[in-house]
């Protein structure tokens, strides 16, 4: 097993960390149950289930350090500088090996323990506990995918010499596929590179179609960026609220499996959108 965080390695390979365990990591997190009370008869009115955030604790051994005196006093103070609680999510790369693809969380630490030990300086123990407010856990590989505006190819010049054959054909269709490998619907991030007015986005997959449509225009070198993870809508780095926002930008997942992305609005054929995702899974 093999884990890295803020740039730290865990695991035999070190020599030094030795992890002993870690719970929570497969594990599916405690279920948020919406449904309510009927008023007027017995039973609830069915709710979405949601998952709350993912707990996981790590039980890692420290051995001594041949480089620094073999002790454990280097890997100790190197253990708690990467395990210092912060209010910012790091990514946690975990590798259980055994042919496991690794996937990573993104966690903070929420409790660390390290009990002393007198006169043993050769050998220490650490509890560690991360909190992820995101459940999922997500493939380390960033996919990305891009489409330009639909164009079609050239009208017929007119006046013609018949018989005159009559094109329909797309130059560029204006969609690409991504694809979510893992088991959980993942949030992706649209960025829309002008120029476009009236940009929209529209997901296409076995369950159905999601469009969503932004009332703005995105000059030549401006960016639009949709995270779906966050809720948020900026453009360039300016956060958008209200009608130019977007409505409901949070259902915008790429649930598991093939999902077609297309790329509407009125531009040229600088415009573009690249969407980037990763695998999820619960």
């Amino acid at each position: 097993m093999q884990v890295k965080f803020k740039g730290l390695n865990l695991g035999d390979d070190t020599g030094i960390y030795f992890i002993q365990g870690i719970d929570g990591w497969e594990d599916r997190p405690d279920i948020v149950n919406g449904s309510a009370p009927r008023s007027r008869r017995n039973g609830s009115m069915i709710g979405g289930l949601l998952a709350s955030k993912r707990v996981i604790t790590m039980d890692v051994d420290i051995a001594s350090d041949p480089d620094h005196g073999h002790t454990t006093t280097v890997p100790k103070r190197e253990l708690r500088k990467a395990m210092v609680i912060d209010d910012v999510e790091h990514e946690l790369f975990v590798d259980l090996g055994y042919g496991i693809e690794p996937e990573i969380a993104f966690v903070r630490v929420t409790n660390f323990d390290m009990p002393t030990t007198p006169g043993n300086v050769q050998l220490a123990h650490a509890t560690i506990e991360f909190a992820a407010t995101d459940p999922r856990r997500y493939s380390p590989s960033l996919h990305t995918t891009s489409s330009g505006l639909q164009t079609r190819a050239p009208a017929v010049a007119y006046p013609v010499t018949y018989p005159a054959q009559y094109s329909t054909a797309l130059t560029n269709p204006g969609e690409a596929q991504a694809i979510n490998a893992g088991t959980d619907p993942s949030s992706p991030l649209f960025t829309i590179n002008g120029p476009v007015s009236q940009p929209s986005i529209t997901l296409v997959d076995g369950e159905g179609v999601r469009t969503t449509r932004f009332n703005l225009n995105v000059g030549l070198g401006e960016a639009l960026s949709v995270d779906t993870n966050e809720g948020s809508v900026k453009l360039n780095s300016t956060p958008l609220n209200g009608a130019d926002r977007g409505a409901l930008i949070e259902e915008l997942t790429l649930r598991p499996g093939l999902t077609t992305v297309r790329f509407r609005g009125s531009g040229n054929s600088n415009a573009s959108l690249v969407t980037q995702w990763r695998d999820a899974t619960m």
